[in-house]
C-alpha cells in the first residue's frame, strides 16, 4: 500500500509540474564561418526555431523541447561588390535542417533527424567538424560544397582543432599531430614526434591558458599563441608565440610586448615560406602586420573590426598586398542578414566597405 501510494503522489506531483511549465518560443538568425577564397565570400546562415522549457521554481535556462534549424550557405562575388547600395548575393545553397525533440533530464534527443551543425564540444574553431557520439562527423559547415559523412578519427574526448584561414585544412591535437582535408578528413601528415615537436607540445600541455592556435594555409607553421604571454592567468597580454616549421623541423618563439599596453597576436599567417603575424594593440585600437624579423608591414584600420576574432574574420591576400575584413551584424530577429566587408589595399592606403545583404532565405 505504501508503494501504491509514493507511486501515486509521484504522479499527481509530476503532472502537476508539468502544468507548471512554462514554455517559451523562440525564432533566432545567426551568421558565422566567413570565408574568402578565390574571388567569393561566404557566409553560413543558421536559423534556430524551437521551444524552450522552464519548470516552476526551475534556476537556469530549462531545456529546448522542440527544436528545427535550417542552414543556408550564401555567397558573393568580390569582383561584383559595388560600394554605394547593398549587395545580395550572386548565389544561396540550403544545407539542410536538423529536427529534434527532447524531454526533461534526457541528455539525448528523444527523437532527431538530420545533421545538427550546431553541436560541438570543442572550445575554439569548430566550424567543420560536429563531435558526436564519440565521432567526427565532417563536414559540420561543408564550406567546401560536400555533404556531411562520418570522420574516422574515434576518441574518449574531443580534441583541440585549429582550421586554416583558407579552411581546407585541419590541424588535429592528437598524438602524433594530425592534418586532416576538411572535405573528407583524409589524413593529409602525421606529425612526428621530434624534440622540436615536443617541446611545443610540452608548453601548449602546461600554459596557463591558450589564447590561439594555427596552422598556416600552406602547412608550415603551427603557432600556439599562450593567454597573457603564460605570465599569469589574469590579463589580456597575448604578446608571446610559440611556433613549429614543419620544412625545417624546428621550434621558434617570438614575443610582441611592448613597454605599455597589451598586445594580442591574433592571427598567423604565411607568404614565399615566412610567417607573417597579425597583432592588435586594444589600446590604441591598432592592428599591424609584422614580418618574421618583427618588421611593421602595414598598419590596418581597425575601428569596425571585432578585435577578439580575428582569426576568423580577417582575410589576407599578400599577392594582391589586400586584407579583407568581415563583420556580421549582432540581431538575432533579423532574418535578412547584413554584413559589413571592408577591403584595405596597404599598397595604395585605400579602404573601401561595401553591405552585403543575403535576402529572405527559404528552406525547401
Amino acid at each position: 500500500m505504501k508503494t501504491l501510494n509514493a507511486c501515486l503522489l509521484w504522479s499527481i506531483t509530476a503532472v502537476f509540474l508539468a502544468a507548471c511549465d512554462s514554455r517559451d518560443s523562440f525564432d533566432s538568425w545567426y551568421d558565422r564561418d566567413y570565408l574568402i577564397n578565390e574571388g567569393e565570400f561566404s557566409v553560413t546562415v543558421t536559423r534556430e526555431k524551437g521551444v524552450q522549457v522552464s519548470g516552476w521554481m526551475e534556476h537556469g535556462s530549462g531545456y529546448t523541447a522542440k527544436e528545427r534549424n535550417d542552414y543556408w550557405r550564401v555567397a558573393w562575388m568580390t569582383s561584383n561588390l559595388i560600394e554605394d547600395g547593398e549587395n545580395f548575393p550572386s548565389a544561396t545553397v540550403h544545407l539542410g535542417r536538423y529536427e529534434a525533440k527532447r524531454e526533461r533530464g534526457q541528455s539525448h534527443p528523444v527523437l532527431e533527424s538530420g545533421i545538427d551543425m550546431e553541436t560541438s564540444d570543442f572550445t575554439r574553431n569548430d566550424r567543420v567538424l560536429v563531435w558526436k557520439n564519440g565521432e567526427y562527423l565532417a563536414p559540420r559547415v561543408p564550406v567546401v560544397g560536400q555533404v556531411a559523412i562520418e570522420g574516422r578519427h574515434k576518441n574518449d574526448r574531443p580534441q583541440l582543432n585549429s582550421l586554416t584561414t583558407s579552411k581546407q585544412h585541419l590541424l588535429v591535437w592528437e598524438q602524433p599531430l594530425v592534418i586532416c582535408a576538411t572535405s573528407n578528413l583524409e589524413v593529409r601528415r602525421e606529425i612526428k614526434e621530434s624534440f622540436a615537436v615536443a617541446k611545443l607540445r610540452r608548453l601548449h600541455d602546461t600554459a596557463v591558458g591558450i589564447h590561439y592556435v594555427g596552422l598556416t594555409n600552406d602547412l608550415r607553421y603551427i603557432v600556439v599563441v599562450p593567454h597573457n604571454g603564460n605570465d599569469a592567468p589574469q590579463g589580456g597580454n597575448h604578446h608571446r608565440v610559440w611556433g613549429y616549421d614543419l620544412v625545417e623541423d624546428r621550434f621558434f618563439e617570438r614575443s610582441f610586448a611592448r613597454a605599455l599596453g597589451d598586445t594580442a597576436v591574433a592571427s598567423v599567417q604565411s607568404w614565399q615560406g615566412k610567417p607573417y603575424y597579425f597583432v592588435y594593440s586594444p589600446d590604441e585600437r591598432e592592428l599591424g602586420l609584422f614580418d618574421d624579423e618583427k618588421n611593421l608591414v602595414t598598419q590596418i584600420p581597425s575601428d569596425q573590426t571585432r578585435p577578439h576574432n580575428f582569426e576568423a574574420n580577417l582575410f589576407w591576400q599578400p599577392d594582391r598586398k589586400t586584407i579583407w575584413i568581415a563583420k556580421g551584424e549582432i540581431n538575432l530577429d533579423q532574418c535578412e542578414r547584413r554584413i559589413e566587408l571592408r577591403r584595405f589595399n596597404y599598397a595604395e592606403k585605400s579602404s573601401t566597405d561595401y553591405v552585403l545583404n543575403t535576402g529572405p532565405l527559404k528552406a525547401p
